[in-house]
């Protein structure tokens, strides 16, 4: 199975090394799984994108996106998913804000159920804010929230 992580990037020259290399120490483990590392710069101004080409010329999972501006976070990820080729695609934040020791857990409950959408706390209420027609669809009762981790899954049941 390919799992496509989206990582949105603005300003994340300090915090991109430590995140990727606890990223691939978690991937080491994680033998049964392929990924594609996708990162999106927002238009940083720092050396994020330097960050990322070398990032990208080491590792052949990495493939960046670099806006010209900054266009928000909801853009960085929608461009991440319209790119993603992975049976199953997750956000996780640079900053460390969803670490990366928590990828193992959120595809267990990929096994749990059938999956429709992952994506974390934050992500659903600002998408559930918006009137988002597949929550709608979903409703309250298809959502599994876990109380350790600030991700939640809906189910298409």
């Amino acid at each position: 199975m390919k799992i496509s992580l989206v990582i949105p990037c603005y300003n994340e020259e300090e915090a991109l090394p430590v995140f990727y290399n606890e990223l691939c120490k978690v991937m080491s483990d994680m033998k049964d799984y392929t990924f594609e590392l996708l990162f999106v710069d927002d238009g940083s101004k720092d050396k994020t994108l330097d960050v990322l080409q070398k990032f990208a010329l080491d590792d052949e999972r990495v493939k960046y996106i670099a806006f010209s501006r900054n266009f928000g976070k909801e853009a960085a990820m929608y461009a991440g998913f319209c790119n993603a080729t992975g049976d199953y695609t997750a956000v996780m934040d640079a900053d460390m804000q969803d670490p990366p020791s928590l990828l193992p857990e959120m595809i267990a409950a990929l096994g749990a159920k059938k999956p429709f959408v992952l994506c974390d706390k934050n992500t659903y209420k600002a998408a559930g804010e918006k009137g988002c027609a597949v929550l709608e669809a979903l409703g309250e009762g298809r959502i599994h929230t876990s109380r350790h981790t600030s991700y939640c899954t809906m189910y298409d049941e």
